[in-house]
């Protein structure tokens, strides 16, 4: 019985790993279509007259911007300012909608058409007419992978503490 239960568990560690790789396999083709995708966004800045000459902005970027945000929800206005703030000092955007809203509709496509993003179901006030979006479970593993291996890179690269002394009595 127990060398049953000893293989059980080796078969049941290989299904383990052989998910694991698949899931990293699909992480890592997704980067790279997020990655070889790039989208012109135009800004319009505060005391400008009309939108900016568009700035090109690869979707890994932009998922990268607006992910953290997506965690529980967001409004598609707030995500345009975090995309924007990454290109313009915030105090030189207009407050409403720096990014046009047809390109922010084109973005969340693209991130919806690849299971990244959803509209939220989350009920508001009727007075809010304001979009909002939220993670999809992809999406939130992609940010958690991609989190994750940034923190683990971030500790390897950290330089040791440096040693304290107990101030003297």
């Amino acid at each position: 019985m127990s060398s049953e239960n000893a293989e059980l568990r080796r078969n049941i560690e290989a299904l383990k790993k052989e998910a694991n790789n698949k899931q990293l396999l699909k992480i890592k083709q997704l980067v790279m279509t997020l990655n070889g995708n790039k989208k012109e966004v135009s800004i319009w800045k505060k005391n400008a007259s009309g939108w900016s000459n568009p700035i090109e902005i690869n979707l890994f970027t932009i998922f990268n911007l607006i992910a953290p945000a997506l965690i529980a929800e967001a409004a598609v206005s707030d995500l345009a300012l975090r995309i924007a703030v990454s290109s313009v000092k915030p105090a030189d955007l207009r407050p409403l909608w720096p990014i046009p809203q047809n390109q922010m509709g084109d973005i969340l496509a693209d991130l919806a058409s690849l299971d990244l993003v959803q509209p939220s179901t989350k009920k508001h006030p009727i007075k809010d007419e304001n979009e909002y979006w939220v993670l999809t479970g992809l999406g939130k593993q992609l940010l958690t992978t991609f989190r994750l291996h940034g923190l683990k890179a971030g500790e390897a690269e950290a330089s040791p503490s440096p040693k304290v002394e107990p101030a003297p009595l």
